[in-house]
C-alpha cells in the first residue's frame, strides 16, 4: 500500500478504525495493515491523514447543524437571554459550578 510506513509491531489484533462501507473487505485489509504498524508509524500516518484532510476544501466547510446553533445563539443574544460576561467571570462561574479551586 502506497504511503503507509512498513515498520511493523507484534500487534495482531484487529481494531475497528473505519466505518463499514461497501468495500468492507478492502477496509479490513487496510485496518490489518495499520494495526501492524509501530506506534510512531501510526502517529506519522495519522499526521499525514490529518494534513490531507486539512487541505481538503470540502472538509473545511462547517456542517449544516453549526449554522442552526449559531442562529439560535444570535437570537438568544438579541432577545437578552444570553449573558454578557467577560472571560474571567465566565471561568469563575464554571469553577464554582464544578467545584474547581484556582
Amino acid at each position: 500500500m502506497q504511503g503507509i510506513p512498513t515498520t511493523t509491531s507484534q500487534s495482531d489484533h484487529l481494531i475497528r478504525i473505519l466505518p463499514p462501507k461497501e468495500n468492507e473487505s478492502e477496509l479490513l485489509l487496510l485496518e490489518q495493515e495499520v494495526n501492524k504498524l509501530s506506534r510512531p508509524d501510526k502517529l506519522a500516518l495519522m499526521e499525514r491523514l490529518w494534513e490531507e484532510l486539512e487541505n481538503d476544501i470540502s472538509f473545511n466547510e462547517p456542517p449544516a447543524w453549526h449554522q442552526a446553533i449559531l442562529e439560535e445563539r444570535c437570537k438568544e443574544w438579541e432577545d437578552g437571554k444570553e449573558i454578557d460576561q467577560n472571560w474571567d467571570e465566565a471561568m469563575q462561574e464554571l469553577r464554582a459550578e464544578l467545584n474547581i479551586k484556582k
